[in-house]
């Protein structure tokens, strides 16, 4: 993109986040919807913390349009929820300390930041100090009460009541919140009282043009698995929220099978439980990768032959992991486990593009599909998954939602 298009009078955009960014270049829903406004000529300043132990290449970078701040901090992801939410709390001071001394002569058109996390109301004070534009947030959690429904925190606590008035203060601080799918909508809508005019569907996108071309059969091969066997794939963190016990009840079924196999791309607190697992039950028909570059991890899902989703049975809030945007664009369907509040599975059932099942005791339904699964219908389950992704999940469409409320 020529220069000339970075002029005095480009539109500003703030983004901060819990997630590291290094490069626009990246794989990601941040770094492909960030694209999206620095394709269109838009002046980008992005807060992206450095966790303890993370080595970085710049603290500061600038390419184009594009400055990239790196904000030292404590760790955000995959490390145990105390950590997390000290980070987290920590974190609101750090952007405030560094917006000071590098950004506050800035008046920027829009102020763009997801969930995790709700402790930013005092930096979007005194952005709004500055006259700052349009406030959006992306809506990718909704805390405390994922953390009331896996009993990390005691309903009607002092900290969970801490927790929720941070939570409000923050829904009215914002213009306006893009949230994961309609279920999404409806519980912010119903259960948090927030205005309706705030609240559209802006679910995680991706940019489609940044998937590498991978060889064929690169995986199969090295793991001596037959191309006409069955291939499931789970790609994703490994922690309490995603169920673990239904992960292991599905690795000792797959075990049973004859041609069938079972590959867990991830890690997480509950990491070592599977690991346990896998050992004590000698199980053999299982693959558990923990440390995969993000090319790696891809040639297994283009290889693989149905994708994964599990989802603790206890969570009252809609959640919509990020991870089927890959299997739908290798043609995957998608097989949903999850909780009663999710519509994750719904747009796959209803769409023949995959297999949705949200009661705990689903498990005897799954099996009698796996037995029955016929490789034809899961080619063409596979095309609609893909066409799903093209209609509905691609960056450009999340770009447009929001440049309309700065335009």
């Amino acid at each position: 993109m020529s220069k000339k298009k970075y002029g005095i009078n480009t539109k500003k955009i703030l983004f901060f986040s819990l997630f590291k960014i290094e490069s626009l270049k990246d794989q990601g829903i941040y770094p492909d919807l960030l694209g999206e406004f620095s394709k269109k000529g838009y002046e980008l300043y992005i807060l992206s913390p450095s966790e303890r132990g993370q080595k970085i290449k710049k603290k500061f970078s600038k390419v184009d349009n594009v400055t990239i701040i790196q904000v030292k901090s404590l760790k955000t992801q995959k490390t145990n929820r105390f950590e997390k939410l000290a980070s987290s709390l920590l974190l609101e001071f750090l952007f405030i300390w560094t917006y000071y001394r590098k950004l506050s002569n800035i008046k920027f058109d829009l102020v763009l930041f997801p969930t995790p996390t709700i402790f930013v109301t005092n930096f979007l004070k005194i952005i709004r100090l500055n006259k700052t534009g349009v406030k959006y947030l992306l809506i990718k959690d909704i805390f405390p009460q994922n953390a009331i429904d896996l009993n990390f925190i005691k309903q009607k606590s002092i900290l969970s009541n801490f927790f929720e008035n941070k939570e409000k203060k923050l829904y009215s601080s914002v213009d306006y919140i893009g949230c994961m799918s309609n279920a999404n909508l409806k519980y912010l809508k119903d259960k948090k009282s927030v205005d309706t005019h705030k609240l559209e569907v802006n679910p995680n996108s991706i940019d489609i043009s940044k998937y590498p071309l991978l060889k064929c059969n690169e995986f199969r091969k090295a793991q001596k698995i037959s191309l006409h066997d069955l291939v499931f794939v789970y790609g994703g963190n490994l922690g309490k929220p995603q169920g673990i016990n239904k992960i292991l009840n599905f690795m000792k079924y797959i075990e049973s099978k004859k041609s069938i196999h079972f590959i867990i791309c991830g890690q997480g607190t509950e990491s070592d439980l599977i690991k346990k697992f896998i050992k004590k039950h000698k199980i053999i028909k299982t693959r558990l990768f923990t440390n995969l570059s993000k090319q790696e991890y891809l040639q297994i899902v283009k290889e693989s032959n149905i994708g994964l989703v599990f989802l603790h049975n206890s969570f009252s809030i809609p959640n919509y992991p990020s991870r089927i945007l890959d299997y739908m664009y290798y043609k995957l369907p998608v097989l949903s486990w999850t909780d009663k509040a999710s519509d994750v599975g719904d747009i796959f059932k209803f769409n023949n593009a995959g297999f949705s099942f949200k009661s705990e005791n689903s498990f005897g339904e799954i099996k009698s599909l796996i037995d029955k699964i016929d490789f034809n219908q899961i080619k063409i389950m596979g095309e609609n998954s893909h066409k799903i992704l093209i209609d509905n999940f691609q960056s450009k469409h999340s770009f447009s939602l929001i440049e309309k409320k700065i335009n």
